[in-house]
């Protein structure tokens, strides 16, 4: 009963917050480390073994957390190098260091903290365990000998339900990542772009504008909508590259559109994702 209302409660949440979302209130889903966190020497280990070995049992509270949390990336990094799925079989050519890069924006959701340094918080509001319970919770599943790594850690930091976050797509140089726990709005979808081995987290495309290029892209879609509210996450962003260019498709909102319901088409173009080409930029009313 609990995990239902908890997940009833995140996904009212996502609908709310879909049909409101403008540049200064996207999240952004994954940001480097504060300058106030410790250097731990088992944040340079990116072995699951070698960081079990350890035995960070006896640790104190926060140590502890930030072992298990670095233990959650690597588990998630070695996921991804092991991966058999046919239709990622573009991860076997990234190296480390990009998976890892990868593996922090899958993450990071779910062990963003802020400034919060309270063991007795949840570390995001997806998750249904504070930092102290989360400790708790792995060292006695640890203690075992008998457990699913990748498993055990999805339930401590995402939670028990089905889904999660996961890399859906990778196509040409776009890695297309999505958040989803069964049910339309829930759905968060980011999109990465790699090459030679760098990592640009794009969000969700349009949010990487410029903020001078992205309010342009606001009041081109108000000339022609004089009631929009705002793009969706849900439906997601289609990227297409033309020839040295990318075009960029999208739905959004009219004030009265229900959340499942976008009624706008907008797209344009761009070479960096910073900058609009002039004059690239379409929105049709669909209903």
């Amino acid at each position: 009963m609990k995990k239902s209302i908890v997940l009833l409660a995140f996904l009212a949440l996502a609908i709310i917050s879909c049909k409101q979302k403008t540049k200064n209130e996207i999240k952004v889903a994954y940001q480097p480390e504060t300058k106030n966190e410790i250097k731990y020497d088992f944040l340079q280990i990116f072995n699951s073994k070698e960081l079990l070995d350890l035995n960070k049992k006896n640790a104190e509270p926060k140590e502890k957390y930030a072992f298990y949390k670095h233990l959650f990336l690597v588990t998630t990094f070695e996921d991804l190098k092991n991966s058999d799925k046919k239709d990622l079989i573009a991860l076997k050519e990234y190296s480390d260091k990009t998976l890892i890069e990868l593996s922090k924006i899958i993450n990071y959701e779910y062990i963003s903290i802020g400034n919060d340094q309270n063991m007795d918080s949840i570390p995001s509001y997806t998750g249904l365990l504070t930092r102290n319970q989360i400790n708790t919770k792995l060292d006695s599943t640890f203690s075992s000998k008998k457990y699913n790594l990748s498993k055990v850690m999805h339930d401590a930091f995402v939670g028990p339900f089905d889904g999660g976050t996961n890399i859906e797509s990778i196509k040409e140089n776009i890695v297309t990542i999505l958040r989803q726990f069964g049910m339309g709005a829930s759905y968060v979808y980011t999109y990465v772009l790699v090459e030679n081995n760098n990592v640009t987290n794009l969000g969700q495309v349009y949010d990487h504008l410029s903020k001078l290029e992205y309010n342009k892209l606001e009041r081109y879609i108000k000339n022609v909508a004089i009631n929009y509210i705002g793009m969706c996450e849900r439906s997601g962003t289609e990227i297409t590259k033309k020839g040295d260019n990318y075009l960029i498709s999208f739905t959004a909102y009219q004030n009265e559109d229900a959340a499942c319901c976008p009624s706008l088409s907008v797209s344009y173009v761009t070479k960096d994702f910073k900058n609009l080409i002039p004059n690239s930029v379409i929105t049709k009313i669909f209903k």
